[in-house]
């Protein structure tokens, strides 16, 4: 698993706040999310962060762990999702 964040705006303790995030890639075993975190004040919400996390299907095998395919189960529950990925 690895997650990255960027903060914008500091955001204090007791602060309402909401998150967004999406699907935003799906390849082979690993599957990428995106979040926006904002702060909700009298005048609407700003954008107080970013981040990406990223997740890995592996399973055991003995001592190791090995990448398996994404069950298609999840593939069929992320597709809402998912962010559509424009062709170069």
């Amino acid at each position: 698993m690895r997650e990255r964040s960027f903060e914008i705006r500091h955001v204090i303790g007791f602060e309402e706040t909401n998150l967004t995030g999406n699907v935003y890639y799906v390849h082979q075993n690993r599957i990428t999310l995106h979040f926006d975190y904002f702060r909700t004040t009298a005048d609407g919400e700003q954008l107080a962060a970013r981040g990406e996390l990223q997740v890995a299907c592996m399973r055991r095998d003995g001592e190791r762990t090995v990448p398996v395919a994404i069950p298609e189960s999840m593939r069929a529950a992320l597709e809402p999702f998912t962010v559509p990925r424009r062709s170069s």
